[in-house]
């Protein structure tokens, strides 16, 4: 992504550096209104990008915050029957299992805000702090996560109770 911006302020740069009157033998010519209009299609090139990498971040961001959201909502329903515990452990075992996939996840997120950052482009507070609390929210999770492990122990021998009194 930075290399794609970096193209397009080069362009810009270089349109700049071409001089505004050139004079081929007894011919001057005037290269102001096409340097003008090369940097315009430059600019509005690179801030569409930008457009494009911040709508890409920011539903990157969103998907994520929607996983969170959803295991946080399952982990805290009271158990009280086995299909509540196995809804539990399901969601426990999905945490598990994608922990290392979510970590990998962040990384491209933040360098996309951080790339933001650096060329300028105008990113909602809300937004920035939404990004900062990212790692917090899915430890969160994870610590949610080990609470209902511990619960179920808790819960194990009363469950095993019932199981056994239900199949006699």
């Amino acid at each position: 992504f930075d290399n794609e911006l970096k193209k397009y302020v080069d362009i810009e740069i270089t349109v700049d550096e071409i001089p505004s009157v050139n004079v081929i033998g007894c011919m001057s010519l005037e290269t102001k209104p096409v340097k003008n209009s090369l940097k315009s299609e430059a600019a509005a090139w690179k801030s569409q990008y930008s457009k494009n990498l911040h709508e890409s971040a920011r539903d990157e961001m969103s998907a994520l915050q929607d996983i969170f959201k959803e295991m946080l909502q399952k982990l805290d329903r009271p158990m009280k029957d086995l299909d509540d515990v196995r809804d539990v452990m399901a969601v426990m075992k999905l945490i598990r299992e994608t922990d290392a996939d979510i970590d990998y996840r962040f990384v491209p997120v933040e360098e996309k805000y951080h790339l933001l950052n650096k060329n300028g482009v105008h990113v909602e507070k809300e937004e920035m702090e939404d990004l900062g609390t990212m790692r917090v929210t899915w430890e969160k999770v994870k610590l949610q996560s080990g609470i209902s492990s511990d619960k179920l122990s808790a819960m194990s021998a009363g469950f095993k109770e019932q199981l056994t009194t239900d199949v006699e």
